[in-house]
């Protein structure tokens, strides 16, 4: 491997915030891809916005797209998007089960909107 190879790999490890961003949306669509319902693909989610934002994913919620991410220039329609990914999960956790929500079609929408994430890069 070249010199500009092992500068990247050093990068990564010692640059946590980095290496977070950088792997963000490849493992936010390895959760996606296993995600069952409503509830795992608000974790893939939180997890792909903690790994971008370098916050805890835990604590994210939809309030972090109007602190975080309009801020940083996002679009209000992209925002709009997130905002509604969000109530739409929290209202299917409280309604139990998925509540009616069309899973694989949530699945779809988050896929799309990371990838305009990463477009954006966030």
């Amino acid at each position: 491997m070249g010199l500009a190879g092992n500068v990247g790999a050093d990068r990564l490890r010692g640059d946590v915030a980095y290496a977070r961003r950088s792997r963000a949306a490849r493992s936010a669509r390895k959760l996606l891809a296993a995600a069952a319902n409503c509830d795992q693909i608000q974790r893939a989610l939180q997890s792909y916005l903690g790994d971008r934002l370098n916050i805890p994913a835990a604590g994210i919620t939809a309030s972090i797209v109007d602190e975080q991410l309009l801020p940083r220039g996002i679009e209000s329609q992209l925002a709009a998007e997130l905002r509604n990914v969000f109530e739409t999960c929290d209202t299917a956790r409280f309604a139990g089960g998925n509540g009616g929500t069309d899973v694989a079609a949530l699945q779809e929408k988050v896929e799309r909107l990371i990838d305009e994430l990463e477009e954006k890069q966030i």
